[in-house]
């Protein structure tokens, strides 16, 4: 699978707040045991594949380079605003 890292930015512009609930409860059925669910790359793979409308299985069995791509445009988007700045510090 090749994955459109265009298609999923605008996947991951679609979800909602109950889909993203829904991916921490199956990232910690999956054994994501992190406090910070955003730092999970399971959850990470499950929000991408909800985002590409595949499944999590397609996400985990990308090659590794290409499965870190996809990981940490996620994590990017989740950790990001509007304009990229990270939200953490604008929290601060």
């Amino acid at each position: 699978m090749k994955v459109d890292i265009e298609k999923l930015k605008q996947g991951l512009e679609q979800l909602t707040g109950v889909e993203h609930m829904a991916a921490e409860k199956e990232a910690r059925r999956r054994g994501a045991n992190v406090i910070e669910i955003n730092f999970s790359k399971c959850f990470q793979a499950v929000v991408a594949a909800k985002a590409l409308g595949v499944s999590y299985e397609e996400i985990a069995n990308l090659k590794v380079k290409d499965f870190v791509l996809v990981t940490m445009t996620v994590f990017t988007f989740l950790e990001s605003s509007e304009d990229g700045t990270p939200l953490r510090e604008e929290i601060q």
